[in-house]
C-alpha cells in the first residue's frame, strides 16, 4: 500500500475561508453526534434493563416487572436531559 499526503495549498486570504468552511461542516455534523450519544444512553438503558424485566416477565412477578420498568424510566428521564445538557455545553464552546 502506498501512503499518498494531503498537501492542501493556500495563501492567507484563502486560508480563513477553507477554515470557516471546515468549521460549518463540523458544526453541521454536531447535531448527528448528539443523537447517536443520546441513542447509546437510551439503548444501554434498555439493554440494561432488559433481562430483568425478561426475567420478571417469564416468572410472572409482575409487580418486580413493573418495578423494573419504572427504573428504567425514571432512569432515563433523569439521566437524558442531564447529559444532554453537558453536551450542549460543550458543542457550544465550539
Amino acid at each position: 500500500m502506498v501512503k499518498k499526503k494531503l498537501e492542501i495549498c493556500a495563501n492567507a486570504g484563502e486560508f480563513g475561508s477553507l477554515y470557516k468552511s471546515i468549521f460549518k461542516a463540523g458544526l453541521a455534523l454536531t447535531p448527528n453526534i448528539s443523537l447517536v450519544i443520546i441513542n447509546l444512553i437510551l439503548q444501554g438503558v434498555g439493554n440494561g434493563s432488559q433481562p430483568l424485566m425478561s426475567k420478571y416477565y417469564g416468572e410472572k412477578r409482575t409487580n418486580d416487572l413493573t418495578e423494573a420498568k419504572h427504573m428504567a424510566y425514571t432512569f432515563a428521564i433523569i439521566y437524558l436531559p442531564y447529559y444532554s445538557d453537558k453536551l450542549y455545553d460543550k458543542t457550544r464552546d465550539f
